[in-house]
C-alpha cells in the first residue's frame, strides 16, 4: 500500500445540520458508534453500506468502549455567548492572566480559530474554560473524554510488517509502527496532533504516544481525520483500536475486541471515504431522519 498522509482528505470542519448532511452524502461506508448519553463509556458499533435501497447494516454491531470520563462535543462551531462567559468566569476564578490574554486577541478563544499569540499553558486553561462553558462538553486535550461528531477514516495501523498479507489486504493506507513513531499531543508542538518518526523530523516535543506499545492496544487501528488541520487544545491521536479488555475505558479513543478491528480494517475501502458517526443516543435520533440515516 501507499504510504498514508494520515489526514487524508480530511473534511474541513462543519458546524451546522446541513453541512453534516452534506459531508454524509458523498460516503458509502458508514460506522455509527451510539452511546446511551453523554457520560457513557461504552457503546456499540455497527457497519453501514450504501446502496440504491439506502443504507444497509453489515454484520452484527461490536460492542466498544468509550472515554473514561464520557463523550465531548468534537465539532467546529462554538455556540452563541460562550466565549463572553469564558471571559467572565475566567475573571471570577482568578484566572486574570488568560482573561487578559483573550481579550486581548479580541475574544477570539475558540476550538476554530486559535490566537497566536496566546503561550500554551495559558491556551490549554483557556480552552478548559471554553470547554466548561459549553454544554454538552466540548472536546480538549487530555479530558478523557471521546470526540462527538463526523469523522473520516484516514488509515490503518498496526504492528505488522508493511509486506505482510494482512497490510497487503487493506484497502486503506497502512502505516507500520515502529520504536520511535510517535503521534504528539504536546500543544506547543509543531507536529501537534500529528504521527511522526522521530528520526526524520525536529523533536519539538516533550510528550508523544509511542504507536509501538508495549502492550496489544495498537496491534491494529485506524486513524480518524479528527481535530485537522491540527488546532492546539481541541484533542489529539484519536483512533480507533483495540481495547486494553471489556469494560474497561479508553482515553479519548474508541476501542474494540481484537477479531472485531481486523474484519473492520479489512472491510474499509478509501473510494468508498468512510466515516465514524459517533453520537449520544438522543442527539442522534433527533438528527436521523433530516440526515437520511439508519436506525440502530
Amino acid at each position: 500500500m501507499p504510504s498514508p498522509d494520515l489526514a487524508g482528505e480530511a473534511l474541513a470542519p462543519v458546524a451546522g445540520d446541513d453541512a453534516l448532511a452534506t459531508v454524509l452524502a458523498s460516503s458509502h461506508q458508514l460506522l455509527l458508534c451510539l452511546a446511551a448519553d453523554w457520560q457513557a463509556t461504552s457503546g456499540r458499533l455497527q457497519r453501514f453500506e450504501r446502496t440504491a435501497a439506502g443504507w444497509q447494516p453489515v454484520g452484527a454491531a461490536w460492542p466498544v468502549m468509550l472515554g473514561r470520563n464520557g463523550l465531548a462535543w468534537g465539532m467546529a462551531g462554538v455556540p452563541a455567548g460562550v466565549i463572553e462567559k469564558t471571559l467572565a468566569t475566567a475573571e471570577k476564578t482568578g484566572a486574570a492572566v488568560v482573561a487578559k490574554n483573550a481579550a486581548e486577541s479580541t475574544a477570539r478563544v475558540t476550538a476554530e480559530n486559535v490566537p497566536e499569540n496566546l503561550h500554551p499553558p495559558g491556551l490549554a486553561a483557556a480552552l478548559e474554560l471554553v470547554a466548561a462553558a459549553t454544554t454538552p462538553p466540548r472536546k480538549i486535550e487530555g479530558d478523557g473524554r471521546a470526540p462527538v461528531g463526523v469523522f473520516p477514516i484516514t488509515a490503518v495501523f498496526g504492528y505488522a510488517a508493511a509486506d505482510s498479507a494482512l497490510a497487503q489486504a487493506l484497502r486503506l493506507p497502512y502505516l507500520a509502527a515502529h520504536p520511535g513513531l510517535q503521534c504528539v499531543d504536546d500543544l506547543a508542538s509543531a507536529h501537534y496532533n500529528q504521527v511522526v518518526d522521530r528520526a526524520t523530523v525536529t523533536v519539538d516535543w516533550g510528550s508523544a504516544e509511542e504507536m509501538r506499545r508495549a502492550d496489544g492496544r495498537y496491534e491494529l487501528g485506524a486513524v480518524l481525520a479528527y481535530n485537522q488541520p491540527p488546532q492546539p487544545g481541541r484533542g489529539s491521536c484519536i483512533f480507533l483500536h483495540v481495547w486494553e479488555a471489556p469494560g474497561v475505558p479508553t482515553a479519548g479513543c474508541t476501542a474494540l475486541a481484537l477479531p472485531a478491528m481486523r474484519e473492520l480494517a479489512l472491510w474499509l475501502n478509501a473510494a468508498a471515504r468512510p466515516l465514524l458517526l459517533q453520537w449520544p443516543q438522543a442527539e442522534y435520533a433527533a438528527r436521523r431522519a433530516a440526515w437520511g440515516l439508519p436506525d440502530l
